[in-house]
């Protein structure tokens, strides 16, 4: 486990946040603080977690801490083979 301060703001407003990354049993566990999901403890969920599944490469998210159920987000479509050859996008 790593923590990682993640910086945000502009001019002299710099807010710092501390991110806790992992990895367990094959995922890539990513935990901003001060956020979780629903099934967890405070300061013990990991809301944003990344896996490789059946060839696929996903982010899984617990966007709303009151509801069980995540997004999954399939980063298919951002595999570079799948990138069109310039002035063909659409």
């Amino acid at each position: 486990m790593e923590i990682f301060n993640i910086s945000c703001g502009l001019g002299s407003s710099v807010e710092k946040l501390p991110f806790k990354i992992s990895v367990y049993n094959g995922y890539i566990l990513i935990s901003p603080k001060g956020y979780g999901e629903k099934g967890s403890e405070d300061g013990k969920g990991d809301p944003i977690m990344v896996e490789y599944y059946k060839g696929e490469v996903r982010v899984i998210v617990w966007d709303d801490i009151n509801k069980e159920d995540p997004k999954i987000i399939s980063m298919e479509k951002a595999r570079e083979t799948n990138r069109e050859p310039e002035g063909t996008s659409q």
